[in-house]
């Protein structure tokens, strides 16, 4: 049986900053209804790995708003770079380690679209899932187009 696909929370999110991080990445609701800061990273995150995910067509998608197991720590990282990103000050908790992280999730999702990097089957697919592919090796088909070939050469036959 496959893994579950994993759902990124608020609590794995603040597993991640300081007490004080939060604080200071939270601040500055646009207004007193705004959607919940950490809420709406995580969206934003979940849906750039997921992107990431269909590029491949070899992969499906899991449940809307899941990740692969695989992926998790990358997905965190992607909602502290949107937390950090959102507000000029938010800058200052993305240290070097946490900056190398960052781009250790974004090579990691380039090799998951390029279907370089395997990940969990979902026990469940989206309804918006891609249709994976059913043969080969993932790649397009072989089609000669040589333009110096010719119709009267024996082995042309043969190439059809």
């Amino acid at each position: 049986m496959a893994e579950p696909w994993v759902s990124i929370t608020s609590v794995k999110v603040k597993s991640r900053l300081g007490t004080r991080e939060i604080a200071a990445l939270t601040q500055g609701a646009l207004s007193a209804n705004a959607e919940d800061v950490i809420t709406q990273c995580i969206r934003t995150a979940v849906q750039k790995v997921r992107g990431y995910v269909r590029t491949c067509t070899q992969n499906s998608l899991g449940p809307d708003g899941y990740v692969p197991p695989e992926l998790e720590a990358d997905a965190l990282a992607l909602v502290v770079e949107e937390m950090a990103t959102r507000l000029p000050l938010g800058q200052i908790v993305l240290d070097e380690a946490r900056m190398s992280r960052i781009e250790r999730a974004y090579k990691t999702l380039r090799d998951v679209a390029k279907c370089n990097f395997l990940i969990t089957s979902p026990e469940t697919t989206a309804t918006t899932s891609p249709v994976p592919d059913g043969g080969g090796y993932g790649g397009p088909d072989y089609i000669d187009v040589n333009p110096y070939a010719s119709t009267d050469d024996p082995d042309f036959a043969n190439n059809l």
